[in-house]
């Protein structure tokens, strides 16, 4: 149970390499510490799809806001018709 956990949440005591220990000496990190995930850190890598690509986060663009706009006037519409129908069928 404890390998399990360890490796679900990184302890790198485990299965350190020596590669790894090497590695951690060089750049001053603690032997209990020492991981993939801690070398690549201090190494300032990333792990991510977006490495080393600065994007701004998404804008809308007018036709998308045009579509959202539309839609909720259409819901409001459709809710008021809705309405307005269920009161006409209930004087029946």
């Amino acid at each position: 149970m404890t390998q399990i956990a360890h490796a679900q949440y990184g302890n790198p005591s485990v299965n350190t390499t020596q590669e790894q220990l090497e590695e951690c000496k060089k750049l001053d990190i603690a032997p209990e510490q020492c991981s993939d995930n801690t070398i690549l850190a201090k190494l300032g890598r990333c792990l991510g799809p977006n490495c080393g690509i600065d994007t701004p986060p998404p804008t809308l663009d007018t036709i998308t806001v045009s579509i959202m706009i539309g839609s909720g006037i259409a819901l409001v519409t459709g809710i008021f018709a809705v309405r307005k129908i269920r009161k006409a069928r209930k004087k029946d």
